[in-house]
């Protein structure tokens, strides 16, 4: 052997048990390292979403630290050459869990819960618009992996090859000291977790773990692993570890006693002359997606966008301070929240949670005074759990994508059937039903991203082309032709002068850009008038004699529809869960209240911080849209609180179950 090779030889195992040795004596510095990449990620994490009022602070960065102390300190327990990959495996997970939230809250403004996620397959179905929410900045969540996957499998392998063998002494004191750091770790994790939310719940947060909170709200408190950590806890907890207990007496109280206050109020509805005005009319509501306000009698390149909306709203009664209520169960919440005038879910949607509990909906009480029932949707019947809970609310059929004709002819916009063959088809489907019935339609062709073929593109929008919003514009004016067609074919077929036609959009277009609007209206906008233009949906409702015409001014929302249809046909409110109110009633009390804790009564808007601390939110004057005491919100906003948790309260404990034959035999 050559002089040379030998030193070679001697050399390099010398090297690496050098490189070894430093590995071991900094031994905690790979942790310390992944502490401070997922730290950094987080806060960027709330750079990002930017939420005015829930910015981190110093209790924010201890909660956020701690966090990941309690999520990750038993890593510390493990040998150190598999502890390299753990780590790593850890930071993509987070990184992945981090990033998913992200593009999540940029369309639903929410975090992920496991409601979400049980609702999995709504989510994977929204792949075109899922990629229009990716940004390139977004690559900073992933940057550090790119550097840290081979350098650890680099170390891993080094650590494998060579492994040291200790005097077992030496290696029971190792693995005590590992122990002890391990309970240091989660001492001090534990200490900077509990420390700042205790703080937080015995002063400005009280009830957080046992109100209705706002997922936004409860992250401002337990930072994005705490909210996580806690939404799985509380799973577990209702849905594995604990037996339901259900109401206490005092809930129980409370609810019968809104609900008989209330119930007396839908009594005095039947006095109006419109009570009973059009009973035995077929039904038919038409849920439109993602169809706002501003849209209606709007112009652009000289071309109107809804005209045929324009032509039905000079024939209709049309409610132009009409809002959406949902949450992120989105158009299922619509749907729920106009058919069943119950309030939507904090987190997920009643439909996957909850489809088996008792409702009382449009359909189940027309179904009870003889009316055929039916569901239309051209898409997939088992999205948002629809094929089991619409037969549980009174549907005799769901008209899915399976009841649809898909030819080589058939128009396709977006995910499915376009909207003008869907209502083709739903019309012929709807002169097979038994009269009287209810038809409820939901259309599909406006669905953000709003990828519109271009032959079916007929609106020059200019400067706005290829722009979000200029294919917003191009899909809801596809949609207005295909809703005038469907009149006139119900026109055609005999119907349209027997039914009492409602039509209604599910929620706001998921385009948050303020100057895009000033900038199509050619204006700038107020706070009051951005936040109106967000949750304004139009209602438009057709009567068969078309006696009920002109504009209503007073406020309403999705929860007011299901009274309101009941009331025109007569159906007595007797025994009938409504939280919303019956529009045609003649009062000024009215409340339209919002999931986040927001609500409006005409006299002034109440806009709910993101912290959901009252004194943090807006109280806007109605009129003028200036501020205005932040006290002459508070009984409207206490009232809006009582509302929301009466709301869940009986979803999730299935009171109505228990309660509809009682009260039934209790009014009088």
């Amino acid at each position: 052997m050559s002089l040379h090779n030998e030193i070679v030889n001697r050399t390099v195992p010398l090297r690496e048990s050098r490189i070894m040795r430093i590995l071991y004596k900094i031994n905690f510095i790979d942790y310390l390292f992944f502490i401070a990449l997922l730290l950094w990620k987080i806060v960027l994490f709330d750079a990002f979403i930017a939420v005015p009022q829930v910015r981190m602070g110093v209790p924010d960065w201890l909660v956020g630290t701690g966090s990941i102390l309690l999520l990750s300190g038993w890593v510390l327990i493990l040998p150190m050459t598999w502890r390299v990959l753990v780590l790593l495996s850890l930071n993509i997970l987070i990184s992945v869990v981090i990033f998913s939230d992200l593009v999540y809250f940029r369309y639903f403004q929410d975090f992920i819960s496991i409601p979400v996620l049980l609702q999995s397959k709504q989510v994977g179905e929204l792949g075109g618009t899922i990629g229009t929410l990716v940004y390139a900045k977004d690559i900073f969540f992933f940057l550090d992996l790119i550097f840290l996957i081979p350098m650890a499998l680099y170390g891993f392998k080094r650590l494998r090859e060579s492994g040291s063998r200790q005097p077992e002494r030496r290696f029971r004191l190792r693995v005590l000291r590992k122990f002890a750091a391990n309970a240091l770790v989660f001492t001090i994790g534990y200490a900077l977790v509990f420390a700042p939310i205790h703080v937080a719940k015995g002063t400005w947060a009280k009830g957080l773990f046992t109100g209705n909170w706002w997922n936004v709200a409860t992250y401002n408190v337990t930072g994005l692993l705490g909210f996580h950590g806690l939404d799985v806890y509380r799973y577990l907890d209702k849905n594995v570890l604990s037996k339901d207990e259900g109401l206490s007496e005092e809930q129980r109280g409370q609810i019968n006693q809104w609900l008989q206050q209330h119930h007396e109020l839908s009594l005095d509805g039947r006095t109006e002359n419109t009570y009973g005005a059009y009973k035995g009319s077929n039904v038919i509501v038409v849920q439109v997606e993602a169809l706002q306000n501003f849209m209606l009698n709007e112009s652009i390149g000289g071309q109107e966008i809804t005209p045929n909306l324009n032509k039905l709203m000079k024939e209709s009664l049309y409610f132009s301070e009409f809002y959406h209520q949902t949450a992120q169960g989105r158009t299922s919440d619509a749907d729920f929240s106009s058919n069943c005038s119950m309030h939507p879910l904090p987190s997920g949607s009643v439909f996957t949670q909850y489809a088996n509990h008792t409702y009382h909906c449009l359909p189940n009480e027309l179904q009870g005074q003889g009316y055929a029932t039916g569901a239309f949707h051209g898409y997939e019947e088992s999205f948002w759990n629809r094929y089991a809970f619409y037969p549980n609310i009174g549907y005799d059929r769901f008209y899915s994508k399976k009841d649809y004709n898909f030819d080589s002819k058939t128009e396709k916009v977006g995910w499915s059937i376009g909207d003008k063959p869907f209502f083709e088809q739903s019309v012929s489907h709807m002169t097979q039903m038994k009269q009287p019935f209810y038809s409820f339609l939901i259309t599909l062709s406006s669905h953000h991203p709003f990828v519109l073929p271009k032959e079916l593109q007929m609106l020059d929008v200019g400067e706005l082309d290829g722009t979000d919003f200029g294919n917003y514009l191009q899909s809801v004016h596809y949609v207005d032709q295909s809703i005038g067609a469907f009149i006139e074919s119900l026109k055609s077929q005999g119907m349209w002068d027997n039914t009492l036609f409602a039509l209604y959009g599910d929620h706001d277009n998921s385009i948050k850009e303020k100057e895009t609007l000033e900038q199509f209206t050619g204006r700038s906008l107020s706070e009051l008038e951005w936040t109106k233009a967000v949750r304004q949906v139009p209602l438009i409702i057709h009567a068969p004699d078309a006696a009920l015409k002109g504009t209503q001014t007073d406020i309403a929302g999705q929860l007011d529809l299901a009274p309101s249809l009941l009331h025109l046909l007569g159906v007595p409110p007797e025994g009938k869960f409504f939280m919303g109110q019956n529009v045609f009633k003649d009062t000024k009390e009215r409340l339209v209240v919002f999931r986040n804790r927001s609500f409006t009564d005409g006299t002034v808007y109440y806009k709910a911080s993101a912290d959901q601390i009252f004194e943090n939110g807006t109280c806007l004057d109605y009129a003028s849209g200036q501020p205005t005491d932040i006290a002459s919100c508070k009984p409207g906003y206490d009232e809006t609180v009582k509302r929301l948790d009466i709301s869940d309260q009986v979803i999730t404990n299935n009171v109505l179950a228990e309660t509809s034959a009682h009260t039934k035999t209790q009014t009088p």
